[in-house]
């Protein structure tokens, strides 16, 4: 199996092993900003109309939620990062169902984290020291910007791979391992490249040079 399908399967994985310690009055899934499913506990015919309401939800910032009424059950909608949303759907109220997903929600960020930080690791094996002593740099926003949904739309005039770099910071990778991740979404970019638009981002303001790792 390769890295990819590998890491794709672990997600699958830790999703599952992670929906199962809610309690069962919550049902959940996990998708992908497109609408992408990767996991669900949901009735099926349900999870349809779920991701058929999902679309509307797809620009919800990191770490902030959206909530809608179905079937007279709770649907909340939570950016859980710039790639992937978190569903819930709940026989209790709203509060009572933030109250009983935020440990799922936060165990499920570490973990997928540290599983992407071995994912790249393993790739990063193919990389010599010199390369990434030389893109070490880590990139994040500038203060002035609350989160990446403000800063998107100001830079998708240059374009769709910038406009991806930007939906990444959230993951503070230093430039080799932020371009290796490019690769492996199918984007032809060099580190140079990588490190060429991040400048022009820092330049103009977006961002700032956070630390060198």
């Amino acid at each position: 199996m390769n890295l990819v399908l590998k890491m794709e399967a672990n997600v699958e994985k830790i999703v599952e092993e992670t929906f199962e310690e809610l309690p069962p009055a919550i049902k959940a899934a996990l998708i992908t900003r497109d609408g992408t499913l990767i996991y669900s506990n949901i009735e099926e015919n349900i999870l349809r109309k779920i991701l058929k309401l999902s679309k509307k939800h797809q620009k919800i910032p990191v770490n902030d939620y959206n909530s809608e009424k179905i079937d007279e059950n709770t649907l909340m909608f939570y950016g859980l990062s710039s790639d992937k949303i978190f569903i819930a759907y709940s026989q209790l109220t709203l509060p009572e169902t933030i109250v009983h997903s935020r440990k799922t929600i936060e165990k499920l960020k570490k973990k997928l984290n540290e599983m992407l930080r071995k994912f790249l690791e393993e790739l990063g094996k193919e990389i010599d020291e010199e390369t990434k002593q030389k893109y070490k740099m880590v990139y994040e926003l500038s203060p002035k910007y609350k989160n990446i949904d403000e800063v998107l739309p100001l830079v998708a005039w240059m374009g769709a791979t910038t406009a991806t770099i930007v939906a990444n910071l959230d993951k503070k990778l230093p430039v080799w391992q932020l371009t290796l991740l490019l690769q492996k979404a199918g984007i032809k970019i060099t580190f140079e490249e990588t490190l060429k638009i991040l400048e022009g981002l820092r330049e103009r303001g977006y961002l700032t040079l956070t630390t060198e790792k």
